[in-house]
């Protein structure tokens, strides 16, 4: 996308300058510009107005105050636009000058006069162009000027020069660009912009010694007089551009402190929401796994209901119990070997006993289960459960979770008997459980804790 063409306006208060600005600008983007007859008074510096008009090719007006009115003096109208065309921050640099004067008039008016002076003096010809070739002489008010006066401004009248010749009258193209317009009709305007160079002015600040001679020729006014004016001036305005600069880079590492400020609060409330996040995903994990425990621990129970006595019809081989009531236990080596609670607690088998779940078969190779179970928390119903030995857990699995039934293991947290999935032990308290809940919640905190790895074949001694 080509950058806007940028136009410095410049002409006197009053002379249609403002009017032509509030004709072209972009009313979606700027203000109306301030104009003499305004109850706000009239321009007092550089203004830059973007223009959109149908199938022209984009431009920006820069507005200058109108010298000869309200304390805007020419020297004040020399250092704007020297400041406008040495400093102002424009993309693409300033491309032409429109020198507003009014058709009407028949004249030079001052502030044309003033530009005439600094082209004269600081512009540069740049790849054989003429100093001139980037102004435009607008003529305005046209509309309120009659046959003459128009050809005046054109042509001249009874063989006097035209005001365009007066104006043109140091360049050396033959043919300088100058228009006539209205409030209804600038398309000449726009014909000039596009025969504008494609080079930026190139403007050299000419000494002070000089160009206060060539005001006070223009002005009829003392040299020396001129030369402290614009001394003076030049120096207030340097100290007005530093100041701007230091404004500038204040802002400038405000914004950045602002930024960092932003970025470190956008950092805090990432980390906010994913704590949010996760905080909410430990409880829904925990809701999950609470309902999880409670319809396992409704069906263990309803199963111990069915059988209150828990009898098994089988006798053992310690005391010839029959049936043993309670727990019962079998030996893994010696076929046919089974013992009640009380001779298992009295250690009267060398070998390694298994506690066998009384009604339960494994619902992966329909044996009666035996040591370690897995209990499925979804394939439930009232009494009946989904039960895997550790063989048929290691080998196949299940497509759904499986909870670890520590049969006789107590929570010691919240009181859960048995406790279903993760068990975990103190390191240092004898006999201390805690399910995953209450391991999670931080109970007993002040002591080590470790995941308890039941063994495939549980000793006498680890059996409640």
């Amino acid at each position: 996308m080509q950058p806007a063409i940028n136009l410095l306006v410049v002409g006197e208060c009053g002379d249609g300058k403002s009017t032509l600005i509030d004709a072209l600008r972009d009313k979606s983007r700027s203000s109306q510009p301030l104009c003499g007859k305004s109850p706000h008074g009239v321009t007092k510096n550089v203004m830059v107005y973007p223009c959109s008009v149908c199938g022209e090719p984009a431009f920006s007006l820069v507005d200058t105050p109108g010298v000869g009115d309200h304390g805007v003096t020419t020297a004040d109208l020399v250092n704007q636009i020297e400041h406008a065309l040495l400093h102002q921050d424009l993309s693409g640099g300033i491309r032409g000058v429109l020198v507003t004067t009014p058709v009407p008039d028949g004249r030079i008016r001052l502030g044309a006069q003033v530009v005439r002076t600094i082209v004269d003096k600081g512009f540069l010809a740049v790849n054989g162009h003429d100093k001139f070739a980037n102004v435009i002489l607008v003529g305005t008010k046209t509309d309120k000027a009659d046959e003459e006066e128009k050809k005046n401004f054109m042509h001249g009248l009874d063989g006097q020069p035209s005001v365009q010749e007066v104006f043109f009258q140091n360049c050396t193209i033959p043919n300088p660009l100058c228009v006539m317009v209205s409030r209804e009709d600038y398309s000449p305007l726009f014909a000039a912009i596009r025969q504008l160079p494609a080079l930026a002015i190139q403007y050299r600040q000419p000494p002070q010694e000089v160009l206060s001679q060539a005001l006070a020729e223009t002005l009829g006014t003392g040299i020396q007089q001129m030369q402290d004016v614009v001394e003076s001036q030049r120096v207030e305005m340097e100290k007005m551009r530093q100041e701007a600069l230091q404004e500038k880079e204040r802002q400038a590492q405000e914004a950045k402190i602002s930024q960092e400020r932003m970025r470190q609060l956008e950092t805090q409330a990432a980390e906010r929401r994913k704590l949010e996040r996760e905080e909410q995903q430990r409880h829904d994990q925990e809701m999950q796994e609470a309902r999880e425990v409670a319809a396992c621990r409704q069906v263990l129970h309803r199963q111990e209901c069915q059988s209150p006595r828990n009898l098994h019809l089988a006798q053992c081989d310690g005391c010839m119990q029959f049936p043993i009531c309670g727990p019962r236990f079998k030996c893994t080596l010696c076929p046919d070997y089974d013992l009640c609670y009380s001779c298992f607690r009295s250690e009267l088998h060398g070998h390694i006993m298994l506690k066998v779940h009384k009604g339960i078969a494994c619902d992966g190779c329909l044996e009666p289960l035996l040591g370690r179970r897995y209990m499925c928390t979804v394939c439930i119903d009232f009494s009946s459960s989904y039960d895997l030995c550790h063989e048929c857990f290691s080998d196949n699995g299940h497509h759904h979770k499986m909870l670890e039934v520590h049969q006789g293991m107590v929570c010691d947290g919240c009181g859960q008997r048995p406790i279903l999935g993760e068990r975990f032990e103190c390191m240092r308290c004898s006999d201390f459980s805690l399910c995953q809940s209450c391991q999670r919640r931080g109970v007993h905190s002040h002591h080590e804790m470790h995941l308890a790895i039941e063994p495939l074949a549980v000793l006498p001694c680890r059996i409640q």
